[in-house]
């Protein structure tokens, strides 16, 4: 069941950016079924979603728990079973690493950990996270970040689907303004090419567009079927990757080394400015000699309780009130 389905060509595409990348580490002779300690690509040859995984399993085994599980990658599953159920998939190997994943009989844990990095390398590179594709995790994932920010910028050069970069101009098509007409274009392109019909269209779009058809898809996805809903959901984190903006860091600032605390008996103490003087170069330059490149202390008041509780009496006009009045 495996072998057919088997790709044994020197390189793979990614149906979202269209952009073309050789497979590495192996040569097309040494693709077999009984391959182990491998990255691999899953593309459902209904509607060209792909999946990227790793194993030490051998392939046929592997692509077997694909076909019959019913645990693992939930997305997957359900793909599978409602998207497009009954659909078949090409697989194609897209790393051979060293040996077959063991050492002394048990699973070697520093090739399993680099096999995840090179599983990580190729789900961000080829974009499969949901909802681009059939991937539910990634590395440094969030929740509060939009999937799209995940992936690597696309180069500008580099083998595509088409030879020759044609540029149209922003909003030649009315899809822009609505969303049905943006699924046909979509749905009506081959296969191999609708996650990248898709990219380039709503690249296209002015952000007052795609905020439009993001807000018109989120309403529909209570309501829609499971073969639009990715699509959806698609449009919508689009949207918000083009409108993220990190948060820049916050500066954590460093406990002072000495600190002077001082009774604030008035705030005349204000006017003497003790800090600047602390650091003033002149003072520093009598300190004897161990202390003159040392951390100047921090000044640190401690106030007294505030005063308006006595003078304003709270409590006893509180007190006072008749709520029945």
């Amino acid at each position: 069941m495996t072998c057919p389905s088997l790709n044994r060509i020197p390189q793979i595409t990614s149906f979202v950016t269209g952009r073309i990348y050789p497979i590495r580490d192996i040569s097309l002779s040494s693709i077999h079924c009984k391959l182990q300690n491998y990255v691999y690509l899953l593309t459902c040859l209904s509607c060209g979603v792909q999946y990227v995984g790793e194993s030490i399993v051998p392939v046929n085994l592997r692509m077997n728990v694909h076909r019959k599980g019913k645990t693992g990658c939930e997305i997957l599953i359900d793909h599978f079973s409602n998207v497009c159920p009954g659909a078949s998939f090409s697989i194609d190997i897209l790393e051979k690493l060293p040996g077959n994943g063991y050492t002394n009989g048990s699973i070697d844990a520093q090739m399993r950990k680099y096999r995840l990095e090179r599983e990580d390398h190729w789900i961000k590179t080829l974009r499969t996270v949901y909802p681009y594709g059939l991937n539910d995790r990634a590395k440094s994932a969030n929740s509060d970040v939009p999937v799209g920010k995940l992936f690597p910028p696309l180069p500008r050069h580099g083998n595509k689907f088409v030879d020759q970069r044609t540029r149209t101009p922003r909003n030649s098509t009315p899809s822009h303004s609505d969303l049905d007409l943006l699924l046909e274009q979509i749905t009506n392109s081959p296969v191999s090419e609708r996650g990248n019909t898709c990219r380039k269209l709503l690249d296209s779009f002015q952000q007052k567009h795609l905020r439009k058809l993001a807000l018109e898809a989120n309403k529909r996805l209570d309501s829609c079927t499971d073969q639009t809903k990715r699509w959806f959901d698609l449009i919508v984190d689009t949207f918000f990757t083009k409108i993220f903006k990190e948060e820049p860091p916050k500066k954590l600032k460093s406990r002072p080394k000495y600190i002077l605390p001082l009774y604030f008996d008035n705030k005349g103490l204000q006017f003497l400015r003790l800090s600047n003087i602390l650091h003033d170069t002149d003072v520093k330059s009598k300190l004897p000699d161990q202390f003159r490149e040392d951390e100047s202390p921090a000044v640190v008041f401690n106030l007294t309780s505030t005063i308006r509780n006595k003078i304003l009496n709270y409590k006893d006009t509180v007190s006072s009130i008749d709520v029945n009045d």
